[in-house]
């Protein structure tokens, strides 16, 4: 879970991301969209758009450092979004962008005012 601290940003609490050791796994970025269809959703990139890909459960994990009361502490954050839709997703700064969040799943992982982060994803 996740708090708020009196400057509005989130504060970590206990929680972890488990990332299987067998299956796939990408590193990349995330960027979001509020069109389409509302929920836990994402439009797939290239790099995801491999076999059966559509309707395909993905978990995407997100970490942030942050500093709280002069420490500095991880935020780790996850969800699981349907792969609904493709995105012509492009690289930015050579980091492959791996996928087009609905608004309501990258609310969930971090500030849509943020616009891209960096994200692990998982199947």
């Amino acid at each position: 879970g996740v708090g708020v601290h009196r400057s509005g940003a989130p504060i970590a609490t206990a929680t972890s991301v488990v990332i299987p050791t067998s299956g796939t796994t990408l590193s990349g970025v995330a960027t979001w969209h509020a069109t389409g269809r509302d929920g836990p959703y994402a439009a797939a990139g290239p790099g995801l758009r491999i076999g059966e890909w559509r309707g395909r459960v993905v978990t995407v994990a997100y970490h942030q450092l942050e500093l709280v009361n002069g420490i500095e502490v991880r935020v780790e954050r996850q969800i699981t979004v349907t792969l609904n839709d493709f995105c012509r997703c492009e690289p930015r700064h050579d980091v492959p962008t791996l996928l087009d969040l609905s608004d309501e799943a990258f609310g969930a992982l971090w500030y849509l005012g943020t616009g891209v982060i960096d994200v692990e994803i998982s199947w």
